[in-house]
This record gives C-alpha cells, sequence and structure tokens, in this order.
C-alpha cells in the first residue's frame, strides 16, 4: 500500500508516521541528510524504547566535507549513541536521501521516503511530502528499498565515512564491513 505523508496537523504528521512504526520495528534504519538536536528529542522516547526490547537502529546523516559546508549537530550525533544506535558520518558523497525504514517481526515493512530530514521543522512544522510504502518483505517494492540500502552500504564501505557506536571508539570505513549485520 502506498499512501503521501504531510505535516497535515499536529497528530497527523511525519513524527506520528515515524514514531508510530518505530515502535513495533524490530529494525530502524534512518537515512537523512540532516539531523538537528530538537529532532532527536521528538524521536528519542520511542527510538530508546525500541532499543531497550532489542530492536536495531541504524542512522546516516551528513558530515561536513569541507569549511563551507554545515552537518550534522554533534549533540544529536551523541544521543543517538547514548541510546544504543549506530550512526555513520558521510563525508562523501553528499547524503541527501531521505529514508526512514522499519522492518517488523511480522515479516512487513513501513518505509518513507521523501524530503523530511530528522529535525524538528521537517518532522511537525514544515511543508514536508513523503511517500510511505507498506508491504511484505517478500514483495516488489521491499526488494527495490533492500537493494537502495544494499548499495548504499557498498557504496559508503568504499567511501571516506566514520562510524560512531556508544560506548566504542570511532570506526573508519577499513573496519565497517564488521558492522554488516546491522544492515
Amino acid at each position: 500500500m502506498i499512501s503521501l505523508v504531510y505535516n497535515k496537523s499536529d497528530r497527523e504528521n511525519h513524527l506520528s508516521r515515524i514514531t508510530g512504526h518505530a515502535a513495533k520495528a524490530q529494525r530502524i534504519v534512518i537515512v537523512s541528510g540532516w539531523i538537528k538536536d530538537a529532532g532527536v528529542e521528538l524521536l528519542a522516547p520511542v527510538l530508546s524504547d525500541a532499543i531497550k526490547r532489542g530492536a536495531t537502529v541504524v542512522v546516516l546523516s551528513n558530515g561536513k566535507k569541507d569549511a563551507r559546508q554545515e552537518m550534522s549537530e554533534q549533540g544529536a550525533i551523541n544521543r543517538l549513541c547514548s541510546m544504543g544506535a549506530t550512526h555513520h558520518r558521510v563525508c562523501k558523497p553528499y547524503l541527501h536521501t531521505k529514508l526512514h525504514y522499519f522492518e517488523m517481526p511480522d515479516h512487513h515493512y513501513a518505509a518513507l521516503i521523501g524530503s523530511a530530514n530528522i529535525t524538528r521543522g521537517a518532522l511537525i512544522e514544515n511543508e514536508e511530502l513523503s511517500t510511505e510504502i507498506l508491504g511484505s518483505l517478500q514483495d516488489e517494492q521491499h526488494k527495490q528499498i533492500r537493494e537502495y540500502l544494499s548499495f548504499l552500504e557498498a557504496r559508503l564501505s568504499r567511501r571516506n565515512i566514520t562510524v560512531e557506536l556508544a560506548g566504542s571508539p570511532t570506526l573508519t570505513a577499513a573496519k565497517l564491513g564488521q558492522l554488516s549485520e546491522v544492515w
């Protein structure tokens, strides 16, 4: 099933869809060019609960390519890592994808693909539009999403990225292959 998500009201917005799916997911992958403190603050309760019940949470966001480029806020990254999420800081190539992927224990998935980064504005205030896809892990749309995630993983493993884990030193791309099970 495919539907559109936009920030229609206080109760019907990107935040409500993301938290609704995350509350049930066993695996969560968030790909967002920008992650800001206020956005993580809104998602922290549901992501923390997901991690406590054993869900895997992987987040990818932009790092700084050069002195002119803004990057995700370090406080937001630290908060995610302190909860037990894995964060991949992508420096090259520039990461513009906005994908919120949720794999459920009943062999179904949900994905939001659109314009919403992990910022307060994008989650509840801005004019953002995403396509929400719901389906079985066996359907064609899921196959395409998994292909993209595999493509992204392979591309990033050859590029300039770092991986941040709670309670662990920062890892370089050379050690990334050891983490493939989180995908």
